[in-house]
């Protein structure tokens, strides 16, 4: 192929299958025994703006390469030999530019695999033309979320300026916002790579690699959002909690470079050749993928004084979200490594619990060694070509799956297999081996997670009985409880034989053992409906269905635990402990108890909302909800501590006690251990401890409310608990219901319930009095218990003398009426009338007071809302309307429709039976005529 004088003479776009879809083939375009000119001898620079035919429709105007006369930091480019290449998922709008695959919504997410093999290809006259920078190879920026890897070799170039071989473009600035790459640079820029495998067109002749400054603008700009401020806090927290300083492992920032590596300021690259740089991709294969966010991810190549900390963002959001009440971000993450050495990866939030990496165009390479960090400790079983890879630490001497105690000689050598692993549980880090070309696939196994103190002589402990006991206890098979960890302590006298050391404390593992083929791994494509009106583009992608990985449903295996059962187990387990079964079960006496809960499922994709919704903008933006949720989510599954109950409590006791009144403060009941200790965590959240209140003495009342409350991080709260009679002598015992424990109750001290709590209202507000006009005011006597007006039962033996009086503040006016009045025994309501009020004046109040010497020697009092006294004009009828309907049928027909006019006087030509009186009276208030024709 040859190529002259084109704007751009290369630009491949290839795509599918779908990323999306968890899709991959490996897909490449190869490109050679070619010649690519800039600039031809007889190009003409006034020529440029006559543009081919094509270009006169304008559908087809608005797709050509845009990038021949842009200027960068003041530099003007020209033609382009090769733009990197595009490997999509999909396809997006028609009308896009060719060379622009992410515009918002109309965009699409890059696909798993791409590359554009180049060789025996030469290049001719890129340097100077019309003024502006011929260059050979330029990333895409109309594709910033990933420009796919460029391999080279045997390239020829003539009359070609050296500074002119290569340009990576800045980050585009404008992509930082919450709808795009969200609070820091897209990746796309920042993970362009050459494979230059021969040096022909470095002109070193030295096998290598050319890529980009992953760094640019770190701890610069912060309109960037890029800096030792986005690394995840753990990374720099030592296992004590101490801080690492940045510089004492991570002082480097950007892509792992050595001394072979050279800055070219003119291609915004680094020519490294002593180095095998590599794409790796990490594939969240949660159903959350498109909803959640796990970037930025800190990817550390090797760790210590020569680290180089790298920061990866992920794919920009091609949703119509405004980024603030969700967000489409697929959570698929493109970095880039160098083989041989150990990179450590976290993610800034909780990591996917499926997974899968890839390494890319590593045929025969060394292996990547990566120490994946978790913050809840889970089972990770890992999966080569869909084959169980055992951890390095495996048991073989056991015929179920086991692990030997951790050590770190079980973290894997570079030259072992692709997939060896192993997890340290005292760090929770995951070392990996990653050496392709098959992926490398994680399955997080949820398990309960249970340490048990005690003190046991080594020679009286069982492994093979304990198990046995723990799962008949659980009603579970065996097979999915395991001793992960074994303390054994020495006595304190010098010399002891192993005899005499003594078991402090075991860990298990309780879960179903690992499948040997990797099942149920790959999720629903969850897809979403943007909007259907004309003026919002609708993502070809996001439709109204759901693809399914597989249509037949996964069937487990006999005696899985799912995770269902897990926590079923979780509050099994508490409850036996801490009702002191466990002891007998296990024939042990045990100190203590620690667990930690499965990990919960990831959460479903919500359904597709309204597009004024969508484009809600909120107080923070979707990420930063995400990441709050997160951090919630890590307190639940933090390791609890199970202590033993010893005695119930009372925190609170009961005080001033009405009559049918909720009892307040609240009764508050906990447990405690022997020492006194509180204990919080009781049972399981999903299996919550009850008690129980009871009504233990006093004279005829009955207990009332919510008499059974669970524990509440170790308070049983009674906020709804109440006495029906007032009496002396009540006592209220509590007691633990539920589990079955040989806890005995709390009893409270003997007290008093009074009269029922009485006071008054005015039920209806007088807002607006005309000055010397009468009005009337009511007050009725009022049930605060119930919070309604007293019943006649309530108030049978009480009779009340009650008065009003006039507040005037700064007003000048008296009241006048009747200002008395008596409610007899079992009513309720005191009515004054006549009353008025000789000044006109804002901000009036009357007082109301009610005596009854059966019921409480001081009155009850209440002062009424503001009144407003106006003058009073003279009005007459301010207006009259008349309303002519005319309908022509039969009356039968508006029968009904006349007959809804009651209450009005209405008049009706021509209706049946009104001979010459056409006047119709209904009730009538008014009279408005209504002619109405036949």
């Amino acid at each position: 192929m040859v190529e002259i004088d084109n704007g751009v003479g290369l630009l491949p776009y290839i795509y599918g299958p779908s990323a999306d879809s968890h899709l991959f083939e490996e897909k490449y375009m190869d490109f050679y025994d070619s010649y690519i000119v800039a600039a031809s001898e007889n190009y003409d620079c006034n020529e440029e703006e006559k543009l081919p035919d094509i270009f006169s429709a304008k559908f087809e105007n608005k797709r050509k390469w845009s990038g021949r006369g842009q200027k960068i930091n003041g530099e003007k480019f020209h033609h382009v030999g090769v733009l990197w290449p595009i490997f999509q998922s999909s396809y997006g709008k028609d009308k896009l530019p060719w060379h622009k695959a992410v515009i918002g919504a109309e965009g699409t997410n890059p696909a798993l695999r791409g590359i554009l093999n180049m060789y025996n290809v030469t290049f001719s006259n890129f340097g100077s033309t019309c003024n502006g920078k011929d260059v050979i190879f330029r990333t895409n920026a109309g594709e910033d979320d990933m420009n796919w890897p460029i391999s080279t070799n045997n390239i020829k170039l003539v009359n070609v300026v050296n500074e002119n071989k290569i340009y990576i473009d800045e980050p585009l600035a404008s992509k930082v916002q919450p709808a795009d790459c969200t609070d820091f640079d897209c990746d796309g820029m920042k993970k362009a790579l050459i494979y230059d495998k021969d040096g022909s067109l470095s002109g070193d002749s030295l096998t290598g690699t050319i890529l980009p400054d992953s760094a640019f603008e770190w701890d610069g700009n912060p309109a960037r959002g890029l800096g030792y401020f986005r690394v995840p806090k753990p990374m720099i927290t030592n296992v004590d909690g101490t801080r690492i300083e940045y510089g004492d492992k991570m002082p480097n920032m950007g892509i792992y470079r050595d001394d072979s590596c050279a800055y070219n300021d003119n291609w915004r690259a680094y020519k490294c050749s002593g180095i095998q740089h590599r794409i790796m991709i990490i594939e969240s294969m949660d159903r959350d993928s498109k909803i959640r966010r796990l970037s930025p991810l800190a990817v550390l190549a090797n760790p210590g004084p020569d680290g180089f900390i790298d920061l990866v963002n992920g794919p920009q959001d091609h949703s119509c979200c405004a980024g603030y009440t969700c967000a489409e971000r697929l959570s698929t993450l493109y970095t880039m490594v160098a083989t041989g050495i150990e990179y450590e990866i976290m993610f800034s939030s909780i990591p996917p619990q499926n997974f899968r990496f890839h390494l890319l165009h590593n045929e025969n390479g060394n292996a990547v060694r990566l120490k994946i960090w978790f913050p809840k400790q889970q089972r990770l079983d890992v999966y080569v070509d869909g084959n169980f890879i055992t951890p390095n630490n495996i048991d073989n001497s056991k015929e179920s799956y086991n692990l030997h105690a951790p050590n770190k000689s079980y973290i894997p050598e570079l030259d072992e297999r692709n997939g060896a692993n192993y997890f340290d549980p005292t760090s929770g880090h995951l070392y990996l081996n990653l050496k392709g070309p098959a992926t490398v696939d994680i399955k997080t196994q949820p398990v309960v997670v249970l340490k048990l103190g005690m003190t046991v002589p080594i020679e009286n402990f069982f492994e093979e009985n304990v198990i046995a006991n723990i799962a008949g206890l659980l009603g579970i098979d065996k097979s999915n409880i395991r001793i992960t960890n074994i303390v054994r302590e020495g006595s304190v006298r010098k010399k002891r034989s192993a005899e005499e050391e003594v078991i402090s404390s075991i860990q298990f593992e309780i879960g179903p053992p690992p499948l040997d083929n990797l099942e149920n791994f790959v999720p629903e494509e969850h897809t979403y409906t943007t909007t259907s009106d004309d003026d919002v583009t609708e993502n070809p992608i996001y439709t109204t269905t759901t693809t399914k990985a597989s249509t037949t449903s996964w069937t487990p295996p006999e005696n899985y635990l799912s995770f269902d059962k897990l926590q079923s187990i979780q509050a099994n387990i508490a409850n036996e402990f801490q009702t002191g079964k466990l002891n007998a079960a296990l024939n042990l006496t045990l100190t203590g108890m620690e667990m930690e809960e499965p990990v919960a499922p990831p959460e479903k994709p919500k359904a597709y909302t309204s597009p004024e919704e969508r484009a809600a903008v909120l107080p923070t933006t979707y990420a930063e909800q995400s990441v709050e949720k997160d951090n919630q989510l890590l307190e639940t599954y933090e390791q609890v501590d199970f202590d033993v109950p010893h005695s119930l409590n009372l925190a609170k006791v009961p005080e001033n006690v009405k009559e049918m009144k909720k009892i307040d403060p609240a009764p508050e009941i906990y447990i405690s251990t022997e020492e006194g200790k509180m204990i919080k965590n009781l049972g399981d959240d999903s299996d919550p401890w009850q008690c129980t209140a009871t009504l233990l003495s006093g004279p005829g009342g009955e207990l009332m409310g919510t008499l059974s409350v669970p524990f509440v991080d170790g308070i049983a709260n009674f906020d709804d608990l109440f006495i029906s009679l007032a009496g002396t002598g009540y006592i209220v015992e509590f007691n633990v219901t539920y589990p079955s424990t040989s806890l005995s109750g709390v009893k409270t001290p003997s007290f008093d319930v009074g009269k029922r709590p009485l006071s008054l209202q005015f039920p209806q507000s007088i807002d607006l009095v005309p000055v010397g006009q009468p009005f009337a005011i009511q007050t009725t006597i009022w049930d605060e218990a119930l919070d309604e007006a007293a019943a006649s039962s309530v108030l049978s033996s009480y009779s009340w003398a009650c008065s009003i009086s006039l507040l005037a503040g700064s007003n000048t006016g008296l009241l006048s009426g009747n200002a008395t009045k008596i409610i007899p025994s079992g009513e309720n309501v005191a009515l004054f009338e006549d009353l008025s009020i000789d000044q006109i004046g804002s901000g009036y109040r009357v007082e109301a007071e009610c005596s009854s010497t059966d019921y409480d020697p001081d009155p009850l009092v209440e002062v009424s809302p503001p009144i407003e006294i106006h003058t009073y004009p003279e009005t007459g009828m301010m207006k009259q309307t008349e309303i002519d309907f005319k309908f022509d049928g039969a009356y039968e027909k508006i029968a009904d429709v006349i007959a809804a006019f009651k209450p009005v006087a209405m008049t009706c030509d021509n209706c049946p039976g009104q001979g010459t009186d056409k006047s119709i009276q209904l009730n009538s208030l008014k009279t408005v005529k209504y002619p109405i024709g036949v």
